[in-house]
């Protein structure tokens, strides 16, 4: 099992232990049914599958299998590649390369369907107060290498092959 305290400069940690205490309590007197907890998305339930890492912790709705723990990174720097499933093993490499990723981490049961958010937190380089805020920069006089410091002001350039050809048929046009 992958621990969570291998990554670094995680911050901003919210534990979501409480809230999965006030579920399993109110499924145990009856306020819910197992059908509202056990319904796992077939796409969470492909990422437990490809992606997630197993647990020693047993299911506490069905108890016939070891939950698995699926990790998601988001983040505007991430592109394309924001809201995938990770690998624990992956999350120090983000951690180094970007200046702010969050961090999901959800347990599944791959047997019932029963799924519950764990716990979330932010890691990567940005280190500065102006670095908390969305868009923000670290500032100058971090410990940021440079070559990890991303320019909020960046413009997007077309990247895709349509696009490129629909601006040079424009341009010919003219």
């Amino acid at each position: 099992m992958a621990t969570l305290e291998a990554v670094p400069l995680e911050r901003q940690v919210i534990d979501y232990a409480l809230a999965r205490r006030a579920i399993l309590a109110e499924l145990s007197r009856g306020q819910r049914s197992a059908a509202e907890v056990c319904d796992a998305h077939p796409d969470l339930q492909r990422a437990a599958r490809y992606y997630g890492e197993p647990t020693d912790v047993g299911c506490p709705i069905c108890r016939k299998q070891r939950l698995t723990r699926v990790t998601y990174a988001y983040g505007d720097e991430l592109q394309h590649a924001s809201g995938r499933a990770r690998s624990s093993r992956s999350l120090a490499g983000l951690a180094a390369r970007f200046s702010q990723v969050r961090i999901y981490v959800v347990e599944v049961c791959r047997s019932c369907g029963w799924n519950h958010l764990c716990v979330s937190f932010l890691i990567g380089t940005s280190v500065g107060e102006s670095a908390n805020e969305p868009g923000g920069v670290p500032a100058e006089g971090s410990d940021v290498p440079a070559f990890a410091r991303r320019s909020a002001t960046r413009e997007s350039q077309p990247h895709d092959d349509h696009t490129r050809r629909r601006v040079a048929g424009r341009a010919r046009r003219s």
